[in-house]
Formats: structure tokens, C-alpha cells, sequence
């Protein structure tokens, strides 16, 4: 710093120095005397100065409380509890989950971003076809078969099956007309039932044939209502012919079946004596 070589000059620099060091650091130069100026220096506006002094420094203060004040303001509200809209106050810490105006009630919900995992650490869902334990493709349904139909034993010559076969029937008249005469291959001899209804004659052929024919000769006592039925078991038959207009005579049904047992079942007489049957043949 220069300072002029002339007491004068010399003087009013250091008046000017003094009062602008009193303005910047009151407190530090408070006590620093002020040098006159000289006659021809202009007037330090001090006087003019220390009245703006206290006027900044309440005006700083001011301005410091009241943005303390609002911060405070701000403060409380944001801390304090609000009420929802049932009346409940709910605390500003809770989090509430919004749903986007493009979701309806019947809009899937959203997919979590993270996949849920079970505590034991297997997959929640598991699925709908497991794989083989070897490790390949999933196993197939089990497909319920149905058992084929047995298949009977062919008979190419054509010949009478039922000829002196075991026969069981349901009653006779008379020894003279047993059971065994409707198989005996003799058409002079005949099987009489008992006379009441219904009367039945049922002649095993021994093992399961592939039928093709039944035959029946009726004598003068026949039946009107009758049907001819064939079983592999002797438990469950099946209807190969059925009739309630019978007129005697020789009857010859043909229906292929699959039979051991053939039956002869008659619910109606022609007269009232019994079911007469002269013979009975299966080929």
C-alpha cells in the first residue's frame, strides 16, 4: 500500500481508510479514532451510517425468524397425523397401494416381480402332468380296456352240437318224457314239462362254440310265448331270439353267437298241458 508523500494528502487517506474499516467490522474498529479530514476532503457519511446500521440488522433478524418460522410450520404439518376417509387417523409413515385407473375389478391382478418361494424351497404349484422317474416325458393316462369277447371253437362240418349233451330242465311229466329224449337225435321220442309256467331246457355243449344255428322241433303241446338264449357262463345270456305269436312246428333261429349254454325258455302254452319238444339241435 502507497501512502502519499504530503502530510494532507496523508491525513485524509487515513481518515478515509479509518471509516471504511468502523463500516465492515464495527465491533473490531469501534475504538479506532477517527483522523480529521482535511478542509478541502468531503464529509464521511458516518452519522447517515450508523443509523442504517441497527435498521439492516433488524431487518436480518426478521427475515431469519420468519423463515424459521415457516420451516417450523412446514415441520408440523408434514409430522402430523391426518384422518383418512372413514375418520381414522392414519399415520403419514403409512403407504398406500394405488390401482391404476385401467384396472377393474375383473382386470388380473398384477404379477409380483419377485416369484414367492415356499419354506421348504419347492415351487408352491406343482405341474399338472410329473414327469416319468426316468426322467422323460410325462407318462400317458391309463387307458381301461375293455377284455375281448372269447372267440369260439369253429365248427366247419356243421354238425349237431347239442346231440347227447348234458341237459337240465325245468321239470318233466313223466319218466317216459325225460329231459335227455330233446338230445337223443330220435324225433319218435320227445321231452314234456311239467304243466306250469314258464318251463326251460338248457343243454351244455361242453366248451364255447361259435354258433351259427338253433333248431327247434316242437310236438303238438308247443309254446306261444318263448325266447332262445345263449351264455358262455350259464350266468349271463343273451336273447338270439324272441317271439309271443309261436305256432309249433320246426323252428330254425339264426344268430351268430359265441355260447356253451344254450336255453330254451317258454312263458306260454298253446294247451294245458306242458312244453313238448321233440329235439333240439346247435350247430
Amino acid at each position: 500500500m502507497t501512502v502519499p508523500p504530503d502530510d494532507a494528502n496523508r491525513a485524509g487517506y487515513a481518515a478515509d481508510r479509518a471509516h471504511a474499516l468502523r463500516t465492515m467490522f464495527p465491533r473490531r474498529v469501534a475504538d479506532v479514532p477517527e483522523t480529521p479530514a482535511p478542509d478541502d476532503a468531503p464529509a464521511a457519511p458516518a452519522a447517515e451510517d450508523r443509523r442504517r446500521r441497527p435498521l439492516l440488522m433488524i431487518g436480518g433478524a426478521l427475515a431469519v425468524l420468519a423463515v424459521a418460522a415457516a420451516t417450523a410450520v412446514f415441520v408440523a404439518a408434514r409430522s402430523a397425523p391426518r384422518p383418512d376417509r372413514a375418520g381414522v387417523v392414519v399415520p403419514v409413515t403409512t403407504v398406500e397401494v394405488r390401482v391404476p385407473p385401467e384396472a377393474g375389478p375383473g382386470s388380473p391382478a398384477p404379477a409380483s416381480a419377485t416369484p414367492s418361494a415356499s419354506p421348504s424351497g419347492t415351487p408352491s404349484a406343482s405341474p399338472s402332468a410329473s414327469p416319468s422317474a426316468s426322467g422323460g416325458a410325462p407318462e400317458a393316462p391309463a387307458v381301461k380296456k375293455t377284455p375281448p369277447k372269447p372267440a369260439g371253437r369253429a365248427n366247419p362240418g356243421g354238425g349237431n352240437l347239442a346231440l347227447r349233451r348234458p341237459v337240465e330242465v325245468s321239470g318233466v311229466e313223466g319218466d317216459p318224457w325225460k329231459a335227455s329224449n330233446a338230445v337223443d337225435g330220435d324225433l319218435s321220442t320227445r321231452w314234456s314239462s311239467a304243466f306250469t309256467d314258464p318251463g326251460w331246457l338248457t343243454v351244455d355243449l361242453g366248451e364255447a362254440w361259435a354258433v351259427r344255428e338253433v333248431q327247434i322241433a316242437w310236438e303238438h303241446a308247443y309254446a306261444t310265448a318263448y325266447r332262445v338264449e345263449a351264455s358262455t357262463d350259464g350266468r349271463t345270456w343273451t336273447v338270439l331270439y324272441r317271439t309271443a305269436g309261436g305256432s309249433g312246428g320246426t323252428v330254425t333261429v339264426r344268430e351268430p353267437a359265441v355260447a356253451r349254454y344254450v336255453r330254451l325258455y317258454a312263458t306260454a302254452r298253446n294247451s294245458r298241458y306242458g312244453y313238448s319238444v321233440l329235439e333240439l339241435r346247435v350247430r
